[in-house]
């Protein structure tokens, strides 16, 4: 009789590890709604040159610097906001900016866009706007990116948006929330086109010639 052939077992194959690709963090970007457990509505008053810093002062946001040229008002709210419940006000006479210092180093050569909520009363004498600045990981000093037009009158919330290309030598970049008088600054006020300039009725329940600012926000175009 002719034999059997044995059955030769088929191989099992040899798993292959599967390469499993690293997750991509995405750089963490700015976002500010002025939310905080240790808010603190007490208004700083100036009457002349001035800096306050969160680092000193309770009564600002965490992060920001407040700068006064001459006199006026800075108060941190919770009366009135675009979201949630809290934001910033600034009060004329005088020039004021709040300053917040935001890191740049992983989104350097790409564009983004910054944007702000912006209310103002009864501003007539003084015109807000935001300023970026940046500063060079290799200088000491700061620089001109982009300026935004200005916001005059008395306006609802409304949305200021703007395109910034981060330059590749930026370390950081400086967001500036700004109210200046225009009778001291006719130069700039001059030079600056008008963004925002609503005929919405005075509310005169509110402070007038002041501008409230929320949700800053730097984001991915």
């Amino acid at each position: 009789p002719t034999p059997t052939p044995t059955a030769v077992p088929t191989p099992t194959p040899t798993a292959v590890p599967t390469h499993t690709a690293e997750a991509v963090t995405k750089p963490k970007l700015f976002s500010d709604d002025f939310e905080s457990d240790s808010f603190n509505s007490t208004p700083i008053i100036a009457t002349e040159f001035s800096i306050y810093s969160y680092q000193n002062y309770s009564n600002v946001p965490s992060g920001w610097v407040i700068r006064f040229n001459s006199s006026g008002e800075f108060q941190w709210v919770d009366s009135i906001s675009h979201t949630q419940s809290k934001s910033i006000r600034m009060t004329n006479p005088g020039g004021i900016g709040a300053e917040r210092r935001v890191k740049v180093i992983d989104i350097q050569g790409k564009t983004k866009i910054l944007s702000a909520w912006i209310k103002s009363n009864g501003l007539n004498n003084g015109f807000a706007f935001v300023d970026i600045t940046y500063r060079p990981s290799d200088i000491d000093d700061k620089f001109t990116l982009k300026k935004s037009g200005k916001i005059i009158g008395s306006n609802d919330w409304i949305k200021l948006s703007l395109d910034l290309e981060i330059p590749y030598n930026a370390e950081a970049i400086f967001i500036t929330l700004k109210l200046l008088n225009k009778l001291e600054k006719q130069n700039i006020y001059g030079k600056t086109p008008n963004l925002f300039n609503d005929t919405d009725e005075l509310n005169e329940k509110l402070p007038i010639e002041s501008v409230w600012f929320d949700d800053v926000k730097l984001a991915d175009k």
